[in-house]
């Protein structure tokens, strides 16, 4: 977002002498800070208070406009309500302000901004900063007191008086010598700890707005002239060189680079130098902005635009006549071809006096060979020099309208055929012996149409729309593959609930009568498994059996019976298992198995039991919680208890749904240890008590005697031979 600040100032201007700023080692030993807190009220270019942190650059001028910045840094500024902040000029920078920035008597005015956007009007400065000045009031020339010799009040005899205490050595190291030799204008340097002096790599040539500092050179061309590499810890900023006006934007100052070339017409060499500098666009219009632009000067000839510019989104202009690399700078017509041009957009086309059209009629002049076939709508002459001619039609139709006997057709009308051959109408043959190569293909864009149909309209007999053979032991005499079901077979029509159905190999469906006897899906075997599940899954089940009878949850979900149905097991939809028999179970003992058979009761009871441990002739027993969820404890149950030694007897009292207690009679106090059986109703099953079941098996019953009726007709109908 752009920003700029606006300063609603009533600006408190104060030295920063607190713990929070960062103390600068003065000379003689002084811990001023050179910090100068600076307080305003940041806002954008509509007026409304910025909150958050933003960038914001402060500078130091010796004039209240133009000029040149004094000094300058950019810090990361938090402002808070309102826009209000608060900042130390100097924090930047391990160093503060300048130690000789406040020395001079002159006024200075504080110029900000932010975000890189213009500088906005500046702020004098009021006298508590110049307090800084108070720091060189503690040095002489820049050096502490101790630098220098006293100078000792004349004694009466003209001589110095002399400590009885002092020693030449002890006053020689309060005041050190100074000495040291050097060469004029280079700025000094303490060579050692002994007060003395050389020449340091800084040298200063003139005086006052013309002095130049020049860091291992003696010929500074300009204010700072720096003989080497340079490392900037900080922001390089290249300000603007004034404040823009309705009239005129203004200039950064710029980035100057100059190459030396040897001019062999002048035998001279001639500086050829390079700026880049940021320009204002479209000043004083809705759409102000500015560009980074590249300059050149020859010699000592003004710089001037080489065209080549970055514009504020990042877009080069590049200069006129640019080029690049393999460019096209025109385009020639070749033979037959007219057109072509060096500039715009080009256009080339063929010359229809040499070449020929396709959609047009075209005469030549000359003989004409042609190697292949000619193919014409019609021809003129006698014929008898024609020859390897073909003709578009035959009889007025194309080729493509014939049926050809030694290739591939494609019929686009209905085809049908009809006859009385025993051993079909149609037969077809594919005499590959290997791969995948289908005799017959039958394929339909309809969504509600089968690839292939097969229809028996006798209404008597056994015989099959399709039937399916193969001789091929490892072979399928059907083959079905889908997405969703791959086989789909119905008896007795289809059902409502296959409406909703899909997604298997197989599809067994029966719409028949209810209690018909017709099954969706029918195993049968003589000697054999009439019926295989596998699943090699680890999560998916490999039987499923379900009943959608909503209304009964009774219903019958799985059954299994013997010879003629006499005796077997059904699974009902509640979960409940009823059998004929017995319910056992196998197992080993020694080398054989044996039957176990499970306690059956009149109602549904669940047992647990455990061992427990009477302390001075009672205790309390609490009921598992997983075991206590299983059945209703809120109605009676039953706990027996066997000690496990000599004892008046246990009885049982304080029956809770959580536990019991457990107490010796005639008020013992034994502590024999004892186990204990309990029998709990079964959640859900409180009431239920020899539950009568005449009316399922009865329908059972009903539904067996049907399947029985169709399965003895289908047996009594005579196969058809060579099935």
């Amino acid at each position: 977002m752009s920003r700029s600040i606006g300063l609603t100032i009533a600006v408190a201007m104060a030295m920063a002498l607190c713990k929070g700023a960062h103390a600068q080692t003065m000379p003689g030993g002084s811990a001023l800070p050179r910090l100068v807190r600076f307080s305003g009220t940041a806002k954008d270019a509509g007026g409304n208070p910025v909150t958050g942190v933003t960038g914001i650059t402060f500078a130091l001028y010796a004039e209240q406009t133009g000029g040149a910045p004094l000094w300058s840094e950019t810090q990361n500024v938090p402002a808070g309500a309102g826009g209000h902040y608060t900042v130390l000029l100097g924090a930047a920078k391990s160093e503060g302000l300048p130690a000789d920035l406040f020395t001079a008597e002159q006024a200075h005015w504080v110029g900000v901004s932010v975000d890189g956007q213009a500088e906005q009007p500046r702020i004098l400065l009021v006298s508590a900063p110049y307090a800084l000045k108070a720091g060189d009031a503690e040095t002489l020339g820049g050096l502490p007191p101790s630098a220098f010799l006293m100078a000792a009040a004349p004694s009466p005899s003209g001589h110095a008086p002399e400590s009885a205490n002092a020693s030449p050595a002890s006053a020689s190291a309060a005041r050190p010598a100074v000495g040291g030799t050097g060469t004029v204008d280079y700025v000094p340097v303490w060579t050692d700890s002994s007060g003395d002096l050389g020449n340091s790599a800084m040298f200063q040539s003139g005086s006052g707005s013309a002095a130049k500092i020049g860091i291992n050179t003696t010929t500074p061309a300009t204010t700072l002239d720096v003989e080497g590499g340079g490392t900037i810890r900080g922001p390089l900023s290249l300000p603007t060189m004034g404040k823009a006006t309705a009239t005129a934007g203004q200039n950064s100052e710029p980035l100057t680079l100059a190459a030396s070339a040897f001019n062999n017409a002048t035998s001279n060499a001639v500086v050829q130098t390079f700026l880049w500098q940021a320009e204002p666009v479209g000043n004083d219009t809705p759409s102000f902005s500015a560009s980074l632009n590249l300059l050149f000067a020859d010699g000592k000839s003004a710089p001037a635009e080489t065209g080549l510019a970055i514009a504020s989104n990042g877009q080069i202009a590049f200069a006129a006549g640019q080029t690049y690399p393999g460019s096209i700078t025109g385009v020639t017509a070749g033979t037959d071809l007219t057109g072509g041009g060096a500039t715009g957009n080009i256009t080339l086309n063929l010359d229809t006096t040499k070449v020929p059209q396709l959609a047009t009629r075209n005469t030549f002049t000359a003989n004409q060979t042609v190697d292949g076939k000619v193919t014409a709508t019609s021809f003129s002459g006698s014929g008898a020099g024609v020859t390897n001619v073909d003709a578009s039609e035959l009889g007025g139709l194309a080729p493509s309208a014939y049926a050809q006997l030694a290739a591939s057709n494609t019929f686009g009308g209905q085809q049908i055929m009809t006859g009385t051959n025993t051993t079909g109408v149609l037969q077809v043959t594919n005499t590959v012996t290997s791969g995948q190569g289908p005799a017959i293909v039958g394929t339909t864009d309809s969504s509600a149409a089968a690839g292939i149909k097969g229809i028996v309209a006798a209404t008597s007999g056994t015989e099959a729309g399709v039937v399916g053979s193969t001789s091929s032991p490892d072979g399928f005499g059907l083959y079905g593959l889908s997405p969703n079901v791959g086989v789909y077979g119905s008896g007795g029509g289809s059902s409502k609930l296959g409406a909703t159905q899909g997604l298997a190999g197989v599809w067994g469906d029966t719409g028949g009568a209810n209690e018909g006897g017709f099954a969706g899906v029918m195993g049968t075997a003589d000697g054999n498994i009439a019926g295989y599940f596998a699943n090699n899954s680890q999560f998916d089940i490999t039987l499923l059996a379900e009943n959608q009878y909503a209304s009964d949850d009774t219903v019958t979900v799985f059954e299994a019976a013997g010879s003629n149905f006499q005796t077997g097991c059904y699974i009902d939809g509640a979960g409940d298992l009823v059998c004929t028999g017995t319910v056992s179970g196998a197992v080993p003992a020694g080398a054989q198995k044996v039957s176990v058979y499970a306690t059956q009761s009149t109602e549904n009871w669940l047992e647990d039991a455990g061992a427990g441990q009477l302390v001075n002739g009672s205790t309390r027993i609490d009921l598992d919680p997983t075991f206590a969820q299983t059945v209703n404890t809120g109605v009676a149950y039953h706990v027996f208890l066997t000690p496990k030694g000599d004892c008046k007897g246990l009885y049982v009292g304080g029956e809770t749904a959580q536990g019991f207690e457990v107490h010796e009679m005639g008020g013992g106090r034994s502590n024999i240890a004892f186990d204990y059986r309990i029998m709990a109703k079964r959640n859900g099953f409180e009431n239920v008590r020899l539950a009568d079941v005449t009316k399922k098996y009865r329908g059972m019953e009903q539904q067996r005697k049907a399947l029985r009726e169709r399965t003895a007709q289908r047996r009594a109908q005579q196969a058809e031979p060579n099935r």
